[in-house]
């Protein structure tokens, strides 16, 4: 409420802000809301000043490190843990979290192990989620059951499926064919986008191979414009704009991004479930070879169309957009920081998976590229991932960190127990261990590209989950990750294989600011034509 002196003298509002009623109470109610903000985040560090977390340094009034988080996540996170330790709070304009950076040293890992492994029902994953905004950009049922539908149709019809990799193969170059070759009649051809191209040629595979091809024919009774081309354009908008808001919901009070990015996004989404559920209705009546798992489960288990068109949102959504950038990331790294002998194997297999796609080919003799896949996730992993939500009082074990490792009073003891309030919000960093050479996980060189790291080359020292933590881990660990890495090996395989590429100008440094796998700082321009010799050599060994 106003102060007694201000309710009692209304008027002093119109005198002192040129501004009309309804501003007036906006103003008032903002104020007030900044006001809770604050009040009740100092009033959760006293509560929880038994748990004795440090706080991060570089805070901003009432911001608190949003503006520096929002800057250059990765390069944030790493310097808190150099100043600070392996676990720190930050606040996001009011969204406060406690982020824990994995090392080698078993304490920190301890508690990353704690948190990953612990049931839903004292930190769940899903009211995190939730909570930082998808509710509203993916839709609840994304959300609250989404995951679990999908992991049950990967596991059932992709994961372990022979047929897989051959599917993907053909459908990537059926991709890049359309996106590339029928637009240049065997001439160069310019793109703006690099990361642009390899995700279109992603989103139409994942479309064809999830959901059948029927889907991505024109509506019934529509114009040709509103075809396959128009749908994954819309599709990748969409996205877009679901990522903006993602990162911009992160660093700003939940009263200012509801209105401003969030319900926007929502209302967006739903036009856009709209569309899907015609296309859906129109694929059911097509053959039954040309529609995929995913629309025959919605109609065999009388999956409501509005259920259904959400889950297609929420598909694409995932299925696509990282394993796409990791693909682009990985023939970018490899170009520029790899070894002419690690570019001659990839190109090497490249020709023999292209030649001969199948599933052992790809896991027996392109090791190359994979190695080179998996680096490339290594340097590119989320800055923070696997967030939680306490819906009880948790104690995850002792605290790592020294009194002399944090520039703050807050009395920190190392060995004292780390307590969760219900409510209390807890993340997990994927990129600082594997970029800061002190957390003792890669290495000196861990900020270098090296595919030929023994982590890769030694199938006993291969990394486990807690160590490579791209794809998360424990119970909330991504089910899509071997199809992932399928795409990812096929996209680089064509690349390498099919297509000479030429770089014009120089390629922006890599950039975390998206909440996805790294992507670059501004648009990567190619000249792109396609490789007769390899044309070739597929027609006459064909």
């Amino acid at each position: 409420m106003l102060p007694s002196d201000e309710q009692d003298h209304p008027v002093t509002w119109a005198i002192v802000l040129p501004i009309n009623l309804p501003t007036a109470i906006a103003v008032c109610v903002g104020a007030v809301s900044l006001a809770l903000v604050f009040f009740n985040g100092r009033t959760r560090d006293r509560l929880n000043s038994a748990s004795i977390i440090p706080t991060a340094t570089e805070s901003k009034y009432f911001l608190g490190q949003a503006l520096a988080y929002k800057k250059d996540p990765a390069a944030f996170l790493l310097r808190q843990y150099e100043s600070v330790g392996s676990i720190f709070r930050i606040n996001l304009a009011g969204r406060r979290m406690t982020v824990l950076c994995g090392s080698g040293k078993d304490m920190e890992m301890n508690l990353v192990k704690k948190v990953a492994t612990m049931p839903e029902r004292l930190l769940s994953a899903r009211e995190a989620v939730s909570d930082i905004g998808f509710e509203y950009t993916l839709g609840k049922a994304n959300v609250f059951e989404g995951t679990d539908f999908h992991k049950r149709l990967i596991k059932n019809h992709l994961n372990g499926d022979p047929d897989t990799v051959p599917r993907l193969v053909y459908a990537l170059q059926e991709a890049y064919k359309i996106e590339i070759d029928d637009k240049t009649n065997g001439e160069m051809i310019i793109v703006q986008d690099f990361l642009g191209l390899v995700r279109r040629c992603t989103i139409r595979t994942v479309i064809n191979v999830f959901l059948g091809s029927a889907f991505l024919r024109p509506p019934r009774n529509k114009r040709d414009t509103e075809g396959e081309g128009g749908f994954i354009d819309d599709f990748i908008l969409l996205q877009d704009d679901i990522e903006k808001a993602t990162a911009a919901a992160a660093v700003l009070p939940r009263w200012l991004s509801l209105p401003l990015v969030l319900r926007p996004v929502e209302r967006s989404r739903l036009k856009m479930q709209k569309l899907i559920s015609k296309r859906i209705l129109d694929a059911w009546c097509s053959p039954l070879e040309e529609q995929g798992p995913w629309l025959k489960d919605f109609r065999d288990n009388g999956i409501s169309l509005d259920r259904a068109s959400e889950y297609v949102v929420g598909l694409l959504f995932a299925a696509h957009k990282n394993p796409a950038i990791g693909s682009a990331q990985s023939y970018l790294f490899l170009r520029l920081d790899g070894t002419e002998n690690e570019r001659d194997a990839v190109e090497c297999e490249s020709k023999a998976l292209l030649k001969s796609p199948s599933v052992d080919i790809l896991m027996q003799q392109c090791h190359s590229i994979r190695r080179c896949c998996l680096e490339t996730l290594r340097l590119t992993s989320h800055a923070l991932g696997a967030i939680r939500t306490a819906r009880e009082e948790i104690s995850l074990g002792k605290c790592p960190v020294a009194s002399n490792t944090s520039r703050n009073d807050d009395g920190i003891r190392q060995g004292q127990d780390i307590v969760l309030c219900p409510g209390d919000v807890v993340a997990i960093s994927h990129i600082v261990p594997n970029l800061d050479k002190h957390a003792n996980m890669w290495g000196d060189d861990a900020e270098r590209y090296n595919p030929s790291r023994t982590e890769w080359t030694n199938e006993d020292s291969y990394p486990d989950d807690y160590k490579f933590s791209t794809f998360s881990q424990g119970l909330h660990k991504c089910p899509g990750q071997q199809i992932a890495l399928y795409i990812m090996q096929i996209n680089v395989a064509i690349l390498f294989g099919l297509y000479d590429i030429e770089f014009v100008g120089q390629v922006p440094p890599v950039s975390f600011e998206r909440a996805t796998l790294a992507q670059r700082d501004g648009d990567v321009c190619v000249n792109v034509s396609k490789r007769a010799e390899a044309l070739n050599a597929l027609t006459d060994d064909g």
